[in-house]
Formats: C-alpha cells, sequence, structure tokens
C-alpha cells in the first residue's frame, strides 16, 4: 500500500514536472512577459528590497526563475530556487554568479536542513502538489525563526473554479480532451505563452487543490507560525498596468463581482515563524501530549 502510493506521488510529481518544463520553456523565449510576471509575482507577495536585502532566500517551486530574478535585483545576498524541474532563463542569470543556485527537488521533501533560509516563498505551488500540508510544513522547516514566509494559493469557491472542475473532467480525470488538441486552439488564436502556460495549467496539471484562508491560518499555527494574515498589495491602477504587459492573476478578489466569479480569489499570505524558545516549548507540548497519550493507552491495556 505505501509502495503504491509512493509510486502515485512519484507519477504525479513526473507529469507535472513534464507539463511545466514545456510551458516555461515557452515562456523563456520571450523577455516582456517574462520579466513583467516577476515582478507581479513578487509584489502580489510583498516582495520588496526591504525584504531581501543581504538575505539567504529560498524561492520554493521557482519555475524558470522569475521571482527568483527579483529576489537577487533586491539585493539579496544568496537565492536559492527549488523545483520538480527548474529551467532558469538562460543567460539572465550569468550576472549573479554563486549568488544563485537552483535545484531539483519536491516541496514535499525539501533537501535543505532546519533553519536554512531568512526568507522563504512560494507562489503558485502548493495547490499542484500531492500533499499541500505536508508541503506548507516543509517550507516552514527550513525558515529561520524568527523570519517571515511568503506564500501564494488558489482560493476555494466562484463560479470559475466551479466550471474549470467540470472541464477538469474531460482533461483530466476522463482526459477525453488531449493536450495536444488545446495547443492546436492556443496557437491558432495566436495566444501569448503566458496565457498559454495560464490555459494548461488549469486544465492539464495532474493536481489542483483550492483553499480558504481559515484553513492555511489553521496549518501555519499548527506547524508553529504566528500571526498569520492575508495581504492584498496591488492597486487597481497597478493591476491594470501589469494587464498591459500581459500578466495574469491581476483582479481585486474583495469586489463583489470577482467574489462571485472567483471566490477567495488567488490567496497570498504571510505568517512568522516563532523564535526558539517558542519552537522548543511547542515540540516539548506535542511531545508531553504523545507521552500522555501513549500512558492512557498502556493504562486503559493494563486495566482490561
Amino acid at each position: 500500500m505505501q509502495t503504491n502510493k509512493r509510486d502515485h506521488m512519484a507519477e504525479l510529481e513526473t507529469t507535472t514536472g513534464d507539463l511545466y518544463s514545456n510551458c516555461f520553456e515557452r515562456l523563456n523565449e520571450e523577455d516582456k512577459h517574462w520579466f513583467a510576471h516577476g515582478r507581479l509575482l513578487a509584489q502580489q507577495l510583498g516582495i520588496s528590497e526591504n525584504t531581501v536585502r543581504q538575505k539567504k532566500c529560498l524561492d520554493g517551486g521557482c519555475a524558470n526563475g522569475t521571482m527568483t530574478y527579483q529576489f537577487l535585483a533586491g539585493g539579496a545576498r544568496e537565492v536559492v530556487g527549488v523545483d520538480l524541474s527548474p529551467i532558469p532563463k538562460p543567460r539572465v542569470f550569468d550576472e549573479f554568479g554563486n549568488t544563485v543556485r537552483f535545484v531539483k527537488g519536491s516541496l514535499i521533501d525539501l533537501p535543505f536542513e532546519d533553519n536554512s533560509f531568512d526568507l522563504v516563498a512560494s507562489t503558485g505551488v502548493l495547490q499542484h502538489t500531492a500533499n499541500p500540508e505536508k508541503a506548507l510544513s516543509e517550507l516552514i522547516r527550513v525558515l529561520k525563526p524568527g523570519n517571515t514566509l511568503y506564500l501564494g494559493v488558489y482560493g476555494k469557491h466562484g463560479l470559475f473554479s466551479w466550471a474549470l472542475s467540470l472541464v477538469r473532467i474531460f482533461t483530466v480525470k476522463i482526459p477525453l480532451i488531449p493536450q495536444r488538441t488545446i495547443d492546436a486552439l492556443i496557437s491558432m488564436l495566436g495566444l501569448s505563452p503566458l496565457v498559454r502556460y495560464q490555459i494548461l495549467d488549469y486544465l492539464y496539471v495532474p493536481n489542483l487543490d483550492r483553499f480558504t484562508p481559515d484553513q492555511l491560518k489553521k496549518w501555519f499555527i499548527q506547524y508553529g507560525m504566528k500571526n498569520p494574515r492575508r495581504i492584498y498589495n496591488v492597486t487597481p491602477d497597478e493591476a491594470s498596468e501589469f494587464r498591459r504587459e500581459g500578466t495574469v492573476y491581476t483582479y481585486d478578489p474583495r469586489t463583489l463581482l470577482n467574489r462571485i466569479l472567483f471566490g477567495y480569489g488567488f490567496i497570498n499570505m504571510h505568517a512568522d515563524k516563532k523564535g526558539r524558545v517558542w519552537v522548543a516549548l511547542l515540540d516539548l507540548l506535542i511531545k508531553g501530549r504523545l507521552l500522555a497519550a501513549k500512558t492512557r493507552s498502556a493504562f486503559s491495556s493494563k486495566c482490561g
């Protein structure tokens, strides 16, 4: 049973990695969308020079490095991008030398020691993992105590997600509409590589979960974080400018119309990792509960 689960997870990650490799290779062919997309992702998450300067940063699910580049441009001391299939845009990172490196790995089992990074960020990735809760716990594990995690994920509800779930029956669950058919349609319409990526992301990625802010807050607190909060960091004027540059995810999820269409929308959140004292106390509390549970179990067995 355990072997079958591991095999399924490995197959899911291979399929996901292959899909995005194809998408991001196309995206790397253009400059305008590549840089604009990175600026949007960073701004939505609240990433700026003030947040990254002289810090060691992790870009969890870095893809082709659009946000990784924003960390470096902001003055980060060191940046690591991790992805199932990292495909950094050629030549863009040459100027940064050893300040940046890209690592092949899964968010579910990050290849880094505990408390390795001053800043951890991941956007648009968690919902595609086989185990989002485990992936979040890994991002938290590698963040140093006293620092902030920046997270962006798909939110639940809305007419769009409901309609999309119906279409995915015929693209993922019962694959009657092959990807090559949609690709041919995209080419015929002359859509940009960024829009192509968005369409294939919605329709063909094997796993697509959605969350509520309360669910995410619960997980953050469960894994030793404090002060989880949702942020809105793109003004309507800035959103209009990003749309003119051909980016996506620029709607405001707080308006009534967008709440009807997109539910919680794209959720961007921050949470702070408790200091070492708090982490130690939390660890003792968990161990104490486990010990108490074992004691009760042993006592019950004796009495039985």
